[in-house]
């Protein structure tokens, strides 16, 4: 099934203490949280769309639902790895990409 721009994002906010260059990724293989969404917008963030949309996404695993670490950052929430049925991540990887 092809995704449609309406499904496929682009954007996504990520945590401050997630972000280790200018990219984000969603790992289709491994269960693993490549970079880890913002969810400091009261458990959610900002996304947009390939057709110019945008929406704001509510997390709802709580491998995304931990407190923003303030200061110099202790951790880096980035590459984590998450259960195969993480609601997360499964939602990604729905807006991420296609096999055609």
């Amino acid at each position: 099934m092809k995704i449609s721009p309406a499904d496929a994002f682009v954007f996504v906010d990520k945590r401050d203490d997630s972000v280790d260059d200018d990219f984000s990724g969603v790992s289709m293989v491994h269960d693993t949280m490549v970079e880890v969404a913002a969810n400091y917008h009261g458990g959610g963030g900002p996304i947009t769309f390939a057709d110019g949309h945008a929406e704001f996404h509510r997390w709802l695993s709580p491998d995304t639902q931990f407190p923003q670490q303030s200061g110099i950052a202790t951790r880096k929430y980035n590459f984590m790895p998450v259960a195969s049925d993480d609601p997360d991540l499964l939602w990604l990887r729905d807006h991420a990409t296609s096999p055609e």
